[in-house]
């Protein structure tokens, strides 16, 4: 479990890899993915460094939690074809950190796991990569299989529709089947992280130069 556990943390490593190598092919949005990977790779090398000194790591994700909703959101408004839809994604940043926002002055500890706002933001996540991928372009003749699109609105769905169920009934999790479960949760975790790689490298148009 360890393994496994170090592993999933730096899996983001994977797709900040691939971003960087094809950095020059990547379209804005996909640069602003990048610049979250980076982030994710910050926090949980800290966050390893804290659990490994015996520290509290959970006052870092108050912060990374809206910092992850921005970009994640900006990301997903740039490849929507409707202008309301565009709207309503962007839009739902300014309550979003205003739930983080109270939750850190008032609603909650700084010490213990926000398991509000991430759930929240899961759920959300959950239906904007899901509404992504069903109003994908299926009328042009660029297989939906190299649209960098459907790769990573899938890791998006896949992990967040997971974490979701962790997060939103983590005291139950911890207190019946925590391992079977966060080893579940690891996971999900590595294998969004190389469908995120993959929608990188269609992104880049580099199937040719990887043999797909």
């Amino acid at each position: 479990m360890y393994l496994l556990t170090v592993f999933s943390a730096f899996s983001v490593l994977i797709p900040l890899a691939t971003g960087l190598i094809l950095f020059s092919r990547l379209a804005l949005e996909l640069k602003l993915l990048l610049l979250l990977f980076f982030i994710v790779a910050i926090v949980e090398g800290y966050t390893f460094y804290l659990f490994m000194n015996d520290r509290n790591p959970y006052w870092v994700h108050h912060f990374y939690a809206p910092i992850e909703y921005i970009i994640i959101a900006t990301v997903f408004s740039f490849w929507q074809r409707k202008s309301w839809a565009k709207k309503i994604i962007r839009l739902s940043i300014l309550p979003f950190l205003i739930l983080c926002a109270w939750d850190i002055s008032g609603g909650g500890d700084l010490k213990d796991f926000n398991a509000f706002p991430i759930s929240v933001a899961y759920a959300l996540y959950v239906g904007i990569s899901a509404y992504t991928l069903v109003n994908l372009d299926h009328g042009s003749d660029k297989s939906v299989a190299r649209d960098c699109r459907f790769w990573i609105g899938t890791a998006l769905l896949i992990y967040s529709a997971g974490a979701l169920a962790y997060f939103s009934f983590h005291d139950m999790i911890v207190a019946n089947y925590l391992i079977e479960i966060w080893a579940a949760h690891l996971i999900l975790n590595i294998i969004a992280y190389i469908l995120y790689s993959v929608g990188i490298m269609c992104e880049a148009k580099a199937w040719n130069r990887v043999g797909a």
